[in-house]
């Protein structure tokens, strides 16, 4: 019923890449879902299970930077294709960009900040409680810091405005500013020196603040998931999109399915013994393979037409939505629901999930749509239209 009248919206897309986006929200609002408020006081066992579940809907956050460099650069490599140019034109790139992307994002700004004005009035301050006093201004700055997109920068924003995910959407809209540099360099230096640079950058740069900033906590947080440590996931995208183009031929290994399954190894043990190096790297890796695998099926016309991929596929398509909103919902919704109880803990996070991806097509439709087909957005693919969930955390 919700994923009615989606099929307009899916016309001239890769199903492969639309299922990978919904798999991965769907992944990360498990994991909100599962991690809100009480979450430690339930039964041990079950704690520990939800535990690992969690942290695989927290991997949304490294695929969908991978999912945003591939779909961006495939963008603009099919439209060259089509006009035979090569020219980038800049202002029309933004145009189109903060077109499709801003105006849902600043009325879910709006939404978040009026919920923090509110309990800030009504001294609830759990929502509220990275703010000092005055409260009610500190909300305003924020919301002026995430209107300009400026939060990425201010360590006290950058999670703020009740709605931590936007964290990434910031990140995003600064991928987008220095897009040009990659194709200077993709240009200039082949993809095997390019990528093992971006990879170095984003593990030096964590490096030094690790060390630079080892007495604040909080502008590590945002350095380490700054542009520069991430920019390494999104070129290993564009570098998905040029094979996929014919641009660059595919490496016989980068679809295996055995070296999915050895980077996801490898992610598994470097991210349990905290080798920043290796679960940077193998991240970006596990998901490139991923990504490949699935549309190159699809380009060889294998791509299954199970009734679970046809769900996420159509999730995938207002996964923008879901990601935008999510959030305020399950953090409003979840206070009715408190419990230590285990099965009724269970029972709430599901009704969290439906009540949230219900809401977020209900929002689609009235708030995001309208905006695709002014720009004739619905058959193309868009990096803002890859959804960037966010855990709070960056692998």
């Amino acid at each position: 019923m919700i994923f009615r009248g989606l099929d307009k919206y899916s016309q001239g897309r890769l199903k492969s890449i639309d299922c990978l986006r919904g798999l991965a929200a769907f992944g990360v609002l498990l994991e909100h879902s599962l991690t809100r408020g009480n979450f430690t006081s339930i039964d041990h066992n079950l704690f520990l299970a939800l535990s690992h579940l969690a942290l695989l809907g927290a991997l949304g956050v490294p695929l969908f930077f991978v999912l945003s460099g591939f779909c961006i650069h495939l963008s603009w490599l099919k439209k060259n294709s089509i006009k035979h140019e090569t020219r980038f034109d800049y202002f029309s790139f933004w145009k189109r960009r903060l077109w499709r992307l801003y105006p849902t994002y600043f009325i879910v700004t709006c939404m978040s900040a009026g919920l923090m004005l509110i309990v800030s009035l009504f001294h609830l301050h759990y929502f509220t409680a990275l703010y000092p006093e005055p409260k009610v201004r500190w909300v305003f700055y924020d919301f002026l810091a995430h209107v300009t997109m400026l939060h990425g920068f201010i360590p006290q924003f950058d999670k703020g405005l009740g709605n931590p995910v936007f964290w990434t959407l910031a990140r995003e809209e600064y991928l987008y500013a220095i897009y040009p540099l990659l194709l200077i360099f993709r240009n200039r230096l082949r993809w095997r020196i390019l990528i093992p640079a971006l990879f170095i950058l984003s593990i030096g740069t964590h490096e030094v603040g690790a060390i630079a900033l080892s007495n604040r906590p909080h502008w590590f947080d945002l350095v380490s998931s700054s542009v520069l440590v991430v920019w390494n996931k999104w070129a290993v995208g564009a570098y998905g999109a040029d094979c996929y183009q014919k641009v660059r031929p595919w490496h016989r290994l980068s679809s295996n399915v055995w070296m999915f399954l050895l980077w996801a190894v490898t992610f598994a043990i470097t991210k349990h013994f905290h080798f920043v190096f290796g679960s940077i790297v193998s991240s970006s890796f596990l998901f490139f393979t991923l990504i490949s695998f699935c549309v190159r099926l699809e380009e060889k016309g294998r791509w299954p037409e199970w009734r679970i991929i046809h769900i996420f596929s159509k999730l995938g398509i207002f996964s923008y939505s879901l990601y935008l909103t999510h959030y305020l919902v399950i953090n409003i919704c979840g206070k009715f629901l408190k419990t230590s109880e285990t099965m009724w803990f269970l029972g709430s996070s599901i009704l969290l999930i439906a009540i949230s991806i219900v809401f977020a097509r209900i929002f689609f439709h009235f708030f995001e749509a309208p905006f695709m087909r002014s720009f004739n957005l619905g058959t193309e693919y868009s990096s803002e239209e890859v959804v960037l969930f966010s855990s709070g955390r960056s692998p």
